[in-house]
């Protein structure tokens, strides 16, 4: 990520003091993230491991992370000074860290990590490619959550909504996700097409497409077309 992308997000901490999706202020953002948040959980246990987590934000979620799924350790990195000074200010145990840091050159040692996490972040990097590939070279498992690039609603938000375009936002297809992790020695062990409900919409409509969320869910084919996210995990190939 580039001063130019993750300049919005620092001024969104510096103005609110935590990122304007993760302020608890929208109700959509509310259901929204809450269905990441039971993902994460679902697609893997965290429970023990040494977690890096990158682009940790305001580190909101990283907590989240930590008391839900209960790693041994988590360390939290992000580009962002605001941010970072925001989730340092969260801390509440020595087993959490939050570091200002690239992605793309982590600082790390070979396998350090039991597994990274990767929540929305690939999309505002400049080479998501290369952080895939970091990830793999410090653990043998990697979480990924991204916006569904399959979705064409989600394609005319990016380019209409205001947001959207001030912070960068973008997505990918499930399949150039899977080919970075294929590029960086992974196979994919876990995939998933999820949520429906947007980030920012008004509390009527949220709760309609929460209602419909999970019939879409259930659906081939309708899934992976209509819903929010892709979640994947890669196992590096040469893990036992």
């Amino acid at each position: 990520m580039s001063e130019k992308e993750f300049l919005p997000f620092d001024v969104d901490v510096q103005r609110t003091g935590a990122y304007q999706y993760s302020a608890g202020t929208s109700y959509s953002a509310a259901l929204a993230n809450a269905r990441l948040s039971d993902l994460t959980q679902e697609a893997m246990s965290w429970k023990g491991l040494r977690v890096l987590d990158v682009g940790c934000g305001d580190g909101v979620y990283s907590m989240e992370l930590f008391h839900r799924g209960s790693p041994s350790e988590l360390v939290g990195i992000d580009l962002s000074p605001a941010a970072i000074a925001s989730a340092s200010s969260k801390v509440s145990s020595e087993k959490m860290t939050f570091l200002l840091n690239s992605g793309t050159h982590l600082p790390f040692p070979d396998n350090s990590f039991d597994a990274v996490h990767l929540r929305g972040v690939l999309h505002h990097m400049e080479n998501p490619q290369l952080a895939i590939k970091e990830a793999f070279r410090v653990a043998r498992t990697v979480f990924i959550i991204e916006p569904n690039g399959w979705n064409v609603g989600l394609k005319c938000i990016e380019k209409l909504s205001k947001y959207h375009r001030d912070h960068h936002e973008r997505s990918f297809t499930s399949r150039r996700i899977d080919h970075w992790i294929k590029l960086a020695n992974g196979i994919t062990s876990y995939r998933k097409w999820a949520g429906f409900v947007p980030m920012f919409c008004s509390r009527p409509i949220a709760r309609v497409m929460k209602f419909i969320e999970p019939i879409l869910e259930s659906l081939p084919v309708v899934r992976q077309a209509s819903c929010a996210v892709y979640v994947a995990v890669g196992v590096r190939k040469d893990s036992n």
